[in-house]
Parts: structure tokens; sequence; C-alpha cells
């Protein structure tokens, strides 16, 4: 011992625990069995009031191994302090140097002790323990304080006291529950409410109000943007490849010049009518120069490469399309336009005017005009 000498130790010991059969201790009363208190075991299982993770779960390593039982932790803030000074020792021939470079380093290392205690002190005091139920008590601020306030009050929270900083957040939550209430009565009052009974049917009626306005409509973002350019042309393009495919009862197929788009929009009995009108742009022709480099310009007659500058056909996909139909009508005897439209995945005015070229050269015939 560092106060006493060898022999005094040993002097001690004889006397004592030796030579006296009775050690100067502190005599207890004896007790019977009956008067035995044997408490109720604890059962250990996984729960997380207190919180106790499975090893090696995430959640155990996330909590540095907390032990609930022993309200400590595996892995201590600063865990390796104590490996400074596990091999210090004050030997007698040390000068004043070395003695007062070891007390300094022992002084840092009780700081450090220090400086643990103090961050479980905190994490006890506050209930920072369990993570999930700190969490979700700050949340419940988020809505109505915000969580930019919450997040910055958490820094200042060991500061004060704990029941203070409850005290100091529910004002905060009840402050905004009361900016809340006064900034609907005048939102009442200003819509011309004065009786209570009559908030309840008037935030009804702006709730459905709002739903409807923020209901998806298609018709709306049109005519909101109706007269912005790009939705025009976006309109325009659509409206062309919808009637490509349009033909009348009769055979006939409808002028591409002009298109009129109708929109119907009703709201209770009001009937709102929008009228659009597109003009499509036809179109130009293929210029000759252009047509002499494609595939099958020589197979073809004047009259075929006019028709082909036209409609903007290569050359060789008109041969194809006429031996198509010619071998169609060889076969039926007679060929219908509908017939022409079933067998050519094309523009239906190419269609058409291919049809009626070779119909008046005698290459098809029709039901009204057979071919000779």
């Amino acid at each position: 011992m560092g106060t006493r000498s060898k022999q005094e130790c040993e002097s001690h010991y004889y006397k004592c625990y030796i030579e006296n059969p009775k050690t100067p201790m502190i005599e207890f009363a004896e007790q019977n069995g009956q008067d035995l208190n044997f408490p109720t075991p604890i059962t250990h299982k996984i729960c997380d009031d207190p919180p106790r993770p499975a090893l090696d779960s995430q959640m155990y390593n996330e909590m540095a191994g907390y032990m609930a039982g022993r309200g400590d932790f595996n892995t201590e803030y600063d865990n390796y302090a104590e490996h400074d000074i596990c091999r210090m020792e004050f030997l007698e021939d040390d000068d004043d140097v070395d003695t007062n470079l070891k007390l300094s380093v022992l002084r840092i290392y009780n700081h450090r002790l220090h400086e643990r205690a103090r961050r479980k002190r905190i994490l006890a005091r506050y209930g920072l323990i369990n993570i999930r139920k700190a969490g979700f008590s700050l949340r419940r601020y988020h809505s109505l304080i915000g969580s930019h306030v919450i997040d910055g009050l958490v820094g200042f929270m060991q500061l004060v006291e704990p029941v203070s900083f409850d005290l100091f957040t529910e004002s905060l939550l009840h402050e905004a529950e009361l900016k809340r209430k006064i900034k609907a009565l005048q939102e009442f009052r200003e819509a011309g409410l004065t009786r209570f009974f009559s908030t309840k049917l008037y935030s009804h009626l702006k709730q459905r109000r709002n739903d409807r306005k923020n209901k998806p409509r298609h018709l709306d973002n049109v005519l909101d943007h109706i007269q912005n350019k790009t939705r025009q042309n976006w309109l325009h393009r659509h409206i062309i490849a919808e009637t490509k495919g349009g033909v009348g009862g009769d055979g006939i197929v409808p002028s591409m010049s002009k298109k009129i788009l109708v929109f119907t929009y009703s709201d209770f009995k009001t009937k709102i009518l929008f009228t659009l009108l597109i003009e499509r742009k036809a179109a130009p022709p293929l210029e000759i120069e252009e047509l002499e480099k494609l595939p099958g310009y020589e197979k073809i007659n004047s009259d075929e490469r006019e028709l082909c500058s036209q409609v903007r056909l290569r050359p060789q996909d008109y041969i194809d399309i006429k031996e198509m139909l010619i071998n169609e009508c060889q076969k039926l005897g007679q060929i219908r336009l509908s017939n022409a439209r079933t067998l050519i995945k094309i523009d239906v005015n190419k269609t058409r005017k291919i049809f009626d070229y070779l119909v008046a050269e005698g290459l098809i015939g029709t039901p009204s005009i057979k071919k000779s």
C-alpha cells in the first residue's frame, strides 16, 4: 500500500486475522429463513422501453451496445482514453519534468472521464437512449412549428433542464395553434360569417371546392394554354394525325385544308363554347432532281413521276403498290378503294390519288368500272 510499509501490513494481518479468531467487524443478528426475501427474477426480453435490442443487430450497434440491465454502454464515449495511461508508472528516479508530464496526462484523462460522464447524464436526463421514441416525440411539432425550428432547438437542449425544454416546446406548439385559430377566425369574418355553427358548412364547402380545383382536367389544361404557340403546334399535330384515317360514308375523303376543333365545358348551368381554327400546311411536292436520285425512277413514265412528286412517294414504293393493286384486281376481278386502303398502310390521301390514277389508266377496275 502507498501509505503503509511492508512490516506494518504484515503485523496487521497477524494481529487481526491469525491471532484473533474473531475479526473486529460488526456482528449482525442471526436471522431465520422465514425473514428472507427472495425477489422475483427479471426476465430478459427484447423490447423498446427500456430499449433492449437484439445482440449484434443494427440498432444494438447504433446504440453503442447499450445494456438496459446495467444502464451502461458496451462502447464508451472516447473508448480508447485508457490506452494513454495503461502503461504509465511513477518511478523513484523520475525528475520533476517527467513527473509533471505524467500528472498532466492524468489531468487530461480525468477531463475525458468527466466528458464521458456528462454525455451519459444528458442521455439519461433527456430520455435520448431510446432513439425511436425521442424522434417520435419531437416529430409531433414539425407540422405546426416547423422541422427547421425544432432541429435548431435540439442543439440548445443541454443548456436547460429537461422539464424546462419540454415546457418551452409545448409553449411554441400552443402559440402555433393559437395563430392557426386566429387566422381561421379572420378568414371566417372576411367571408361574412358571424356565427360558429356556420363555420362548419363553410369549411366543408371550401374543402370540396379545393378538391375540385386540384382535380386534374385535361380540358382545363388545354384552355389555360390556348394562346401558347407550343400548345397550338401540339394540338395541330395530333388533330392532323387523328383525321388522317377519317373517310366519309360515300368514300370521299373530307377536306384537310382546315379543321375546326370545338371544346364544350359544362359547369353547373354555364356552358362555354371554345372554337379553335387550325390551318394545315400542305407539304410541298418533291423536286424532280431529288426524285431522280431515288431507286426505280427509270422504271416509271412521266405521269407516274409527276404523281410520285405530288404524293412524296419513292418510285420503287409506287411500283410495289401498283403491282399489289393490279394482282388483287386480277384475283377478285374488281377492287374497291376500301380494299386498297386495307392493303396499303400509308396516308389515305396518297392511297386515293394512286387509286384514281390507276383507274384512269385502266390498270385496275372498280365495281362501277370493270377492267376491260
